[in-house]
């Protein structure tokens, strides 16, 4: 019956590991209980991006970054400090293109956390820039997306799952069938694909992650 159902239907499980996920992120807020029996509430709200707005945000397959949505959230945390376009577009092409290995991924994690400078034309001098407010979180913008192609003229990619915060890919997840045998080695052996067919995207995501529903695991990229 499964084999029939996955034949006819092709990606038939991924309404019941990838379709959830989506939708938990999506809520409000959930709660959870801690072994000493207290309640924690945190906060969701995460936005849903289908694959073709996301495709639109990137303006292309080969790129990386959500543009539009970057530059507003950039202007929105540096009101004072990023006002020229070239500025913007320069830090862009210097996030998307860091050394596509653990190196790149250290300055990826580095522009994060506001640690590196770029040069400001109206100030003609090196400013460091705020790309993730972790004080305030409501400031910061949060979306997910499916089914995001990435292509470097080389090789394509397809993952299933990227978490943004202001437009910049932070976490890729695979899901697996869960009645797929060795579903969770498969998907980390496509995960290690990623990195040597488009390391330039896996040096800019900071966090991984794969789950078949029943099981899941993480680590940083």
């Amino acid at each position: 019956m499964v084999n029939k159902l996955n034949k006819k239907n092709g990606f038939w499980w991924k309404k019941y590991v990838q379709t959830p996920i989506i939708d938990y992120v999506k809520e409000a807020t959930a709660q959870y209980s801690t072994t000493d029996g207290k309640n924690i509430i945190i906060k969701l709200g995460w936005e849903y991006v289908s694959p073709d707005e996301a495709n639109k945000l990137r303006n292309s397959t080969s790129n990386i970054i959500f543009r539009d949505v970057f530059i507003e959230q950039l202007k929105k945390l540096n009101p004072l400090l990023i006002d020229d376009h070239q500025d913007v577009n320069e830090l862009i092409k210097a996030i998307e293109n860091v050394p596509a290995n653990i190196n790149g991924n250290q300055q990826a994690w580095e522009y994060l956390k506001g640690l590196r400078t770029v040069f400001v034309q109206n100030e003609k001098r090196f400013r460091n820039v705020k790309l993730i407010d972790e004080i305030t979180l409501d400031n910061n913008k949060y979306q997910i997306t499916d089914e995001f192609t990435y292509e470097n003229g080389k090789n394509k990619i397809r993952a299933d799952l990227v978490f943004l915060i202001n437009g910049i890919p932070i976490l890729l997840i695979e899901t697996k069938a869960p009645i797929k045998q060795n579903a969770m080695n498969e998907a980390l052996e496509q995960i290690n694909r990623y990195h040597t067919e488009c390391p330039k995207l896996m040096s800019v995501l900071q966090l991984y992650a794969l789950t078949n529903y029943s099981q899941y695991y993480f680590s940083a990229t």
